[in-house]
């Protein structure tokens, strides 16, 4: 079987985007889109691989998952305090 089609490769992005993040932030889009393929390849694990068959299915809902993450990710980012750790 593929490693693609079986949700594999998507963990794998997914994992690799999130420790990328963690090492030199990227102002959460790393977040974002490791949620995103994190969620794809286990949407694709758990349930069947037919039922995102086509790689561009794929992609269009790990879109779809990065999107809907980045608005509550971003929130809470923003949400860590509002002062300055520079007390001037």
């Amino acid at each position: 079987m593929d490693i693609i089609s079986s949700g594999g490769a998507w963990v794998i992005v997914g994992l690799v985007l999130l420790a990328i993040e963690a090492a030199i932030g990227l102002a959460a889009l790393g977040v974002t889109f490791g949620v995103g393929a994190l969620a794809t390849g286990l949407i694709i694990i758990v349930w069947s691989p037919e039922l995102t068959g086509a790689l561009i299915n794929q992609l269009f809902i790990a879109a779809l998952i990065s999107a809907i993450a980045y608005l509550p990710i971003k929130r809470l980012q923003n949400r860590t305090g509002s002062s300055d750790i520079n007390k001037y």
